[in-house]
């Protein structure tokens, strides 16, 4: 089954999503920079989402957050393999240079999944993709803001 819906594309970020996942295990304070404006399901793919879900674990429990813990937390969990094993958390590092412009990164990353949200799409899923109709875009004052592009858009 595909995750399109009536054709279209969900918003998606995936290059910023892995630039942000491994700038967190190459910069000690960048995970506490996106604290704020990131959750789990912020994330597209349902394998970044259990890779930060890891790292937040880990900074719950005062633990670093680097390619070592984040792996080792993975394979504790039973999650390495699903999320494409210690290759895959490798290649994260490779595709980021420096947590710079995380901060920048990750309200992109937070704004597609609130288009997501908004629009009825839902993060992708290996096990179980599916298809939800459109909501209709009807926005509080508070989500204005981000709303009105939305609108302008569709």
């Amino acid at each position: 089954m595909s995750n399109f819906v009536f054709g279209k594309i969900p918003p998606q970020a995936i290059p910023l999503e892995e630039a942000v996942l491994g700038a967190i295990m190459l910069e000690k304070d960048a995970l506490s920079v996106v604290l704020d404006i990131l959750q789990p399901d912020s994330f597209y793919l349902e394998a970044h989402q259990m890779i930060y879900r890891a790292m937040k674990r880990l900074f719950e429990r005062s633990y670093p957050v680097d390619l070592l813990t984040v792996t080792e937390e993975l394979k504790k969990a039973a999650h390495l393999d699903a999320v494409g094993g210690p290759y895959f958390i490798v290649e994260l590092t490779n595709k980021v240079a420096s947590a710079a412009n995380i901060e920048y990164h990750a309200r992109i990353i937070s704004q597609k999944y609130i288009q997501r949200e908004t629009s009825g799409f839902r993060p992708m899923s290996s096990a179980t993709p599916t298809k939800i109709p459109p909501m209709s875009l009807t926005c509080s004052t508070k989500r204005k803001k981000v709303c009105s592009p939305l609108q302008k858009r569709t």
